[in-house]
């Protein structure tokens, strides 16, 4: 492919194109290498069911013949700043539930012909937005700096660190009960397997198709309900409208091979679940559930392990625990990725206003910190 190639742009602002889009979008997808967090089936739910009154602004990239070379799916939000309008471009579904590593898709060999023309693109519509925010971007793309390069001298660009997503790689010649004997957990793993391993009816499924959705995804929504319930409710499955979203994408993921839910039974009862997604050659830890009352018997433990050792028998070549660094995760792992949103925009204009007085507004609320520690620490001395 050439630097020189001619691409046209169009923008797609019609949810109904959404479906006409999948069999494109899925092609681009595959042959992207991009996380699963950017496919058909996990975005076209969280449109229909968590975009509010955003507006759709999907940026399609194609080459002379017409093919599908870039993909940028954006939606348009407006929304206001003490008196001033602010129109947001942001991700499609970038809030509510967890979205990891969004970018754009891009055909291998076509990242900068494609970033240039969706830069071209958004220079020539600059009059219709503000802010260009990307929000948990894997922090090694270049998309950003790629875009800004395109938008020209009379724009910038804002980065903010992200949350931490543990991971682990898989070495292909160290076998399974290698890996597992080089984690912290081990020990505790094969002490609470094989006590459970003696009660009645202990078993492990794990639900691969269709058949076997439903009983699985509701024992899942009922233990993670559970599990959250004491801490005040789920804060990944927060309300209806996001449940409703799992329950619109979980089976899309099913069909197209992407979601295993693991559920741990002992004497009849479903005790832990671990609801994952798998994408290429990734398994995504995505949530999990537990009945509190069998917290002291590790199941969420077991199940976890039992994760890695199907990850491992899988045959695939990463393990992500996605967002957070809860010190559990690093009892498993040793690699990381981190995210990270920038936030692109003319230095004249609402947008750099807005950036602006996000700035202060965190300044003060660190200044805020600063002094309640500097307070309470004076307080305890004077204590003693």
């Amino acid at each position: 492919m050439s630097l020189g190639a001619i691409l046209t742009v169009c923008v797609i602002t019609d949810a109904a194109a959404l479906a006409d889009l999948r069999p494109e979008w899925r092609k681009l997808h595959a042959a992207s290498g991009a996380d699963l967090f950017l496919s058909w089936e996990w975005l076209k739910p969280w449109w229909h069911h968590l975009a509010g009154d955003r507006e759709l602004f999907i940026m399609l990239a194609r080459d002379d013949d017409g093919l599908l070379r870039g993909l940028l799916a954006l939606s348009l939000e407006t929304t206001r700043v003490g008196f001033r309008r602010i129109r947001r471009l942001r991700f499609i579904g970038d809030d509510q539930v967890g979205s990891d590593y969004l970018d754009a898709l891009i055909e291998p060999g076509w990242h900068r012909a494609v970033n240039r023309a969706f830069g071209a693109e958004l220079v020539a519509r600059k009059s219709d937005w503000d802010l260009l925010e990307l929000r948990d971007m894997d922090q090694q793309s270049n998309t950003p700096h790629e875009l800004l390069d395109a938008l020209g001298d009379g724009f910038d660009m804002r980065s903010d660190a992200g949350l931490i997503c543990p991971i682990q790689d898989f070495d292909p010649d160290l076998p399974l009960a290698d890996f597992m004997s080089q984690t912290s957990r081990f020990q505790n793993y094969t002490r609470r397997r094989k006590w459970l391993e003696r009660q009645p009816d202990f078993r492990i499924e794990v639900c691969r198709d269709e058949r076997t959705l439903q009983p699985a995804l509701e024992h899942f929504f009922r233990l993670h309900r559970m599990r959250w319930h004491e801490d005040g409710g789920s804060s990944g499955i927060a309300d209806a409208r996001v449940e409703a979203f799992h329950r619109d994408a979980m089976p899309r993921l099913m069909a197209a091979g992407q979601l295993r839910l693991y559920t741990l039974w002992v004497d009849g009862q479903a005790v832990s679940s671990v609801y994952a997604l798998i994408h290429g050659q990734t398994f995504y830890y995505y949530q999990a559930g537990m009945d509190p009352a069998w917290r002291s018997r590790s199941v969420g433990l077991v199940l976890i392990g039992e994760t890695f050792a199907d990850a491992i028998r899988s045959g695939l070549s990463r393990y992500d625990f996605l967002r957070g660094d809860e010190a559990y995760k690093s009892d498993w792992v040793n690699g990381s990725r981190r995210l990270v949103s920038r936030r692109l925009y003319a230095r004249r204009g609402s947008g750099a206003s807005a950036v602006q007085g996000d700035l202060r507004l965190s300044r003060a609320r660190a200044l805020v910190k600063k002094w309640i520690r500097r307070a309470g620490s004076t307080m305890w001395d004077s204590a003693r």
